[in-house]
């Protein structure tokens, strides 16, 4: 097998792991769901996807935490950035959500949902003309 089919592999996995996951979250076993996530290899799409959890419910230390662990493997990860400015909007400190919304690199091939989460946080941050 070549580097290619290994990292196809393990998408797949990384999918099927994900995708229970799910499942068992939307049946109302969210705990066993994390504990499930929590026993994979370290994985920015995992982290994300516990940070949205945590976010979800309310858990801002937690959501924080999953954030910091993407942006410690990947400093520049639009996601977690956005993820960690929702979190502080949420938490009602909009002096630390502009200092998470500057850290956000620019790019002109930023997908339509990154668009859109950035312009509703520049909104609910008053900037509505960068919005």
């Amino acid at each position: 097998w070549n580097s290619n089919i290994q990292e196809l592999v393990n998408r797949l996995q990384s999918d099927q792991v994900l995708e229970t996951a799910n499942r068992l979250r939307e049946s109302g076993k969210e705990a066993e769901a994390e504990a499930m996530l929590r026993q994979q290899p370290p994985s920015t799409r995992i982290d994300l996807t516990l940070a949205d959890w945590a976010q979800q419910r309310r858990d801002y230390t937690a959501a924080r935490a999953a954030y910091q662990n993407v942006l410690t493997r990947e400093p520049t990860n639009a996601d977690a950035i956005l993820g960690l400015t929702e979190v502080d909007i949420a938490a009602g400190d909009t002096a630390a959500a502009r200092s998470q919304l500057a850290k956000l690199p620019a790019t002109d091939n930023a997908s339509l949902n990154t668009q859109r989460r950035v312009a509703l946080a520049q909104a609910q941050l008053g900037d509505t003309a960068a919005a």
